[in-house]
Formats: structure tokens, sequence, C-alpha cells
């Protein structure tokens, strides 16, 4: 599960990709999301049928920062 208002994201994320998600502004907007994890670091480990498996390869090396869409190393979120 995606948590769009979340600052941070879980280790184990399950992507829909096989169809748009109503939590996301476009097909691209949401595409786009699954590439930042990537980027982020999270490997795919699964993909079948446009469901996609992503793990944090690395935890603790990066985590994606939502708001800008960019990664910043761990510790640099508030709390």
């Amino acid at each position: 599960m995606i948590w769009r208002d979340m600052p941070l994201r879980a280790p184990w994320v399950i992507a829909d990709t096989g169809g748009p998600q109503p939590m996301f502004s476009s097909r691209t907007a949401q595409m786009a999301d699954v590439q930042l994890l990537r980027d982020c670091g999270y490997e795919q480990l699964y993909d079948n049928d446009g469901y996609l498996v992503l793990h944090a390869a690395s935890p603790g090396s990066a985590t994606p920062d939502l708001t800008p869409h960019r990664c910043t190393p761990d510790g640099a979120h508030s709390s």
C-alpha cells in the first residue's frame, strides 16, 4: 500500500500499476511515484499483472521524502 499522506515510506511497498489509482492525479504521476521508489533504493522483487512488490534494499540509507519528491538521507526528516 502506498501511503501518500505520510512523510516516510514503509520498508515494503505493494503497488498496483495495472490501472489508474484514485490517490494519483494521473497515470504519469502514479508511474513517477514507482520510479521515485526505485531511485531511492527500493528493489523490485515481484512484477505480475501490474502488481509490483518493492523492498527498501538498504534500510536506513535513504527514505523517499514525498513533499519535494526526492530522496533524502535518513535522519534528515523531522518528527
